[in-house]
């Protein structure tokens, strides 16, 4: 399994593979609200979370760093399968009393992620170009960075913003498919793959959709150095999943030899390759999550 280089930022993780269990580091509590179910069913990996559009719900207790507010970078990322049209429907926000953000499918039926300054000024606004399709999975992620909001819609980029000032922070739940400053905007259909990452903005151009769930792991940069008997570095080095001898990555070292090469964990070998010189292979090496 690949690897998230910034899995040490994210801060909410969520496959809804039949519970809510959270495989961020921060392990937080979901609670689903009027018997919510999973269902296999058109899910887009094994089972998804269901919500009928009418008053189901999860939430998760407020936390800094599930807020907007103060925050250069960040990325949301969640997978939607909706079975309703003709309304707004609430995929995810923090707002109440007062005013933070919310990410919803407006009534054109257009991903829309709009959030609030000082005051409850609209600060942000952005929304897909293209129509979401009743019954069929899309892929929406939100990227601030540093003054620009990136709204992606299947790996897409279809719409982008600047703002000047800072988000206006509630102390406020997270809500997933519900909106409880008005009850008619609950979201009907299936939920899935839901990933905050505070402190990161994963890309700000079109992206490859991941074929399966996000990972639960990190990389780690594997380092070292490699250099002929004559003191000149090696032409390549490749690293192979031990004992299989899958290669994973081919590195080409630096003028001194220097190398790295960023892996999830796992027990790789190591295989130098020069010029008028036999291959040198080392292994196995145990490398684990810190």
């Amino acid at each position: 399994m690949a690897g998230n280089p910034h899995f040490a930022s994210v801060v909410l993780q969520l496959h809804c593979n039949g519970d809510f269990e959270d495989s961020s580091s921060a392990k937080r509590t979901v609670t689903g609200h009027h018997t919510v179910g999973f269902v296999q069913s058109g899910a887009l990996f094994g089972k998804s979370l269901s919500l009928n559009g009418s008053n189901q719900y999860a939430s998760v207790s407020h936390a800094p760093s599930l807020s907007l507010n103060g925050q250069n970078r960040y990325t949301i990322d969640v997978a939607i399968r909706t079975s309703q049209s003709g309304r707004v429907q609430t995929i995810l926000t923090k707002r109440s009393s007062a005013n933070e953000y919310a990410l919803v499918i407006n009534t054109d039926g257009h991903v829309q992620f709009v959030a609030w300054g000082s005051g409850g000024q609209l600060l942000i606004s952005v929304a897909s170009t293209t129509t979401v399709s009743l019954n069929a999975w899309h892929r929406i992620r939100i990227g601030l960075n540093q003054g620009a909001c990136y709204l992606f819609l299947d790996g897409v980029k279809e719409d982008e913003t600047l703002f000047t000032g800072a988000i206006e922070g509630t102390e406020t739940d997270l809500f997933i498919g519900r909106d409880p400053t008005r009850v008619d905007r609950h979201f009907a259909g299936l939920l899935d793959e839901l990933r905050l990452t505070e402190g990161v903005c994963i890309t700000t151009d079109d992206y490859s959709l991941d074929s399966a769930p996000f990972p639960d792991i990190g990389v780690i940069t594997l380092r070292g150095n490699a250099t002929t008997s004559a003191g000149m570095a090696v032409d390549l080095v490749r690293i192979f999943e031990w004992p299989a001898g899958k290669m994973v990555a081919a590195e080409q070292p630096s003028i001194t030899g220097d190398w790295g090469s960023a892996q999830p964990p796992g027990v790789y070998g190591i295989t130098y390759i020069a010029t008028d010189c036999q291959p040198v292979t080392h292994g196995p090496y145990t490398v684990e999550q810190p």
